[in-house]
């Protein structure tokens, strides 16, 4: 079974590692475990990992990234409406 995750949450990259928050990375894990695929779709960052994040743990796991959404000012919002369709056509492909 694939299970596919398309999220918000802003995934870090580190050295073909991908990480997040550590509650909501477990959550996942334990979710993935009964899974034989894994496709996550999600905005990434490249930075260095903090003490409060870890990495995804599945053997078969695939990162789609897409840009994040901001809305909170104009130019956010103007640059979220024209990013719509790519995000969008990532998720259905």
């Amino acid at each position: 079974m694939r299970f596919v995750i398309v999220t918000h949450a802003v995934l870090g990259k580190e050295n073909n590692h991908y990480f997040a928050y550590a509650p909501y990375v477990r959550e996942m894990n334990v979710w993935t475990k009964f899974t034989d695929t894994v496709l996550v779709v999600a905005p990434v960052e490249k930075g260095k990992k903090t003490a409060i994040q870890i990495d995804f743990e599945h053997p078969d796991i695939a990162f789609i990234p897409v840009p994040s959404i901001n809305t909170t000012t104009f130019t956010g919002l103007l640059r979220t409406i024209f990013e719509i369709p790519v995000i969008a056509f990532k998720i259905f492909m």
